[in-house]
């Protein structure tokens, strides 16, 4: 009877071991689904960095005037990203726009900026190290001014889904489509004035 229960007991064991490996093996496969789609990201990130920069050959942004842009005031965008390279870039492309961008990788910064003198736009990441979009998000509405708050995100999952209940006006995903950005920036424009 002992010996009975022994391999009863050693047979729901092995099952149990089994169905953790197939689970342990589920979670690796999908994490490798989504790190390799973030690697995917990325990349388009730093090649659209890449030909942004490349397109800016040249330039002298100070003395670069875009066509169309002397009839309306110049909106000011911040651009909050850690990636240095993702917040100059897009602050540049804004500015060839017509538009008045400034850039902070650091979030606590970016707070003080929206406090101190909050612009009519704020294009920030949502997974920082130091402060996140959605604090910045926070920081907007207490500020009690009307900002416009994008979430400029390569953000999947769970953290995209609570920054469509944060408050932000708009969410876009990384890699942003240029000219879908500033249309997008041009719509907030139309409704302020």
């Amino acid at each position: 009877m002992v010996t009975a229960i022994e391999a009863l007991a050693e047979q729901d064991i092995r099952a149990f071991l089994t169905g953790l490996r197939e689970r342990t093996d589920t979670i690796r496969h999908t994490r490798a689904i989504h790190l390799a789609e973030l690697r995917r990201a990325i990349e388009s990130s730093h090649q659209l960095l890449r030909a942004t920069r490349a397109s800016l050959a040249g330039f002298r942004l100070s003395s670069f005037e875009p066509i169309g842009t002397a009839a309306r005031p110049a909106l000011r965008v911040l651009v909050v990203d850690d990636d240095a390279d993702t917040a100059t870039s897009t602050a540049e492309l804004l500015t060839l726009y017509g538009f008045r961008a400034e850039w902070h990788t650091d979030g606590r910064a970016a707070v003080r900026a929206i406090r101190g003198n909050p612009p009519d736009i704020v294009l920030t990441d949502i997974l920082m190290p130091d402060v996140s979009g959605f604090e910045i998000a926070r920081a907007v509405r207490e500020s009690r001014d009307r900002v416009f708050t994008v979430a400029l995100t390569g953000t999947f999952g769970a953290a995209l889904r609570t920054a469509e209940g944060a408050g932000f006006d708009a969410i876009v995903t990384k890699p942003a489509e240029p000219d879908a950005l500033v249309a997008l920036l041009r719509q907030f424009q139309r409704t302020l004035m």
